[in-house]
């Protein structure tokens, strides 16, 4: 559950990205109809939410691994127990 906020969250964040940089550059590229101003920003958007998704999926990886190495056990001392 989670993992399924945290996409909604990524994929709101990468459509309002891809939303200010299109009118931040709206002078540069002119389009006939707002389909396409629509289609170019769920494009950029899409592009951004699988960039941000694989760094988000990468991060929590490391993540889990730095708190199993923390959490981890030391090993016993070999030899003799006294």
């Amino acid at each position: 559950m989670k993992l399924l906020r945290n996409m909604l969250i990524i994929a709101v964040f990468s459509m309002g990205l891809s939303a200010l940089f299109f009118y931040r550059n709206n002078n540069v590229v002119k389009t006939a109809s707002w389909a396409d101003e629509i289609g170019e920003i769920a494009t950029v958007g899409l592009f951004i939410f699988i960039f941000t998704f694989v760094l988000y999926l990468i991060a929590r990886t490391a993540m889990k691994g730095a708190k199993a190495v923390t959490k981890k056990k030391p090993s016993n001392t070999e030899g003799p127990q006294v």
